[in-house]
């Protein structure tokens, strides 16, 4: 679906991620720091940082194997498009 967004999808997830990222930097987490303290909030920081980069990296090993896959036989790719059953 993407792929046929183009040029326009391209420029439009690089600006929602850095919107995101500057919600949580300059508005939640300052609030965060005050009702629970530098400690808690570095830890929640930290957890969700491990969260976001093990999902990053399921996500690149996925698309490694289904490249790997669709270029030596065809089979179906670990990340498909299909709705579960």
């Amino acid at each position: 679906m993407l792929t046929s967004a183009g040029r326009r999808t391209c420029l439009v997830v690089p600006f929602s991620a850095g919107a995101l990222l500057g919600v949580v930097f300059f508005g939640l987490l300052p609030e965060l720091v005050e009702e629970i303290g530098w400690p808690v909030t570095g830890l929640f920081f930290a957890g969700a940082t491990a969260c976001f980069i093990g999902s990053a990296g399921m996500w690149l090993r996925c698309a490694r194997r289904a490249r790997t896959i669709t270029t030596t036989a065809p089979a179906t790719p670990c990340c498909t498009d299909s709705p579960l059953p």
